[in-house]
């Protein structure tokens, strides 16, 4: 037995599955920008990255590993095998070091 779902939405007007799906495509859109924006500039060693990382003392060939590491990133985020995996571990990543986290999900 098949099931039928009926939208009853106004024409033009988005139901609240089809507005939660837009606002993450959108954040998802705005974080990719953001990271492979900054992933091309470390990879091409821009002189503003390679700048920050003289003055921060780092070697000459750090900001071309964490660009390779940020598109790497970014792919695994974008393929939907990985895409959760990723996720949890950059959330999980997060959890050891801000207690406003812990302190919102109730452990402390």
């Amino acid at each position: 037995m098949s099931s039928i779902t009926v939208n009853t939405a106004a024409p033009g007007t988005l139901t609240t599955g089809q507005s939660a799906r837009l606002a993450g495509r959108v954040l998802t859109g705005l974080g990719t920008a953001f990271l492979a924006f900054d992933s091309i500039t470390h990879l091409i060693r821009e002189s503003h990255v390679v700048a920050a990382n003289a003055q921060m003392g780092g070697p000459t060939w750090f900001p071309v590993l964490c660009g390779a590491v940020m598109a790497a990133i970014l792919v695994l985020y974008h393929l939907p095998r990985t895409a959760i995996f990723v996720a949890v571990v950059m959330w999980a990543g997060l959890w050891p070091r801000d207690a406003r986290l812990r302190a919102i999900l109730g452990s402390r």
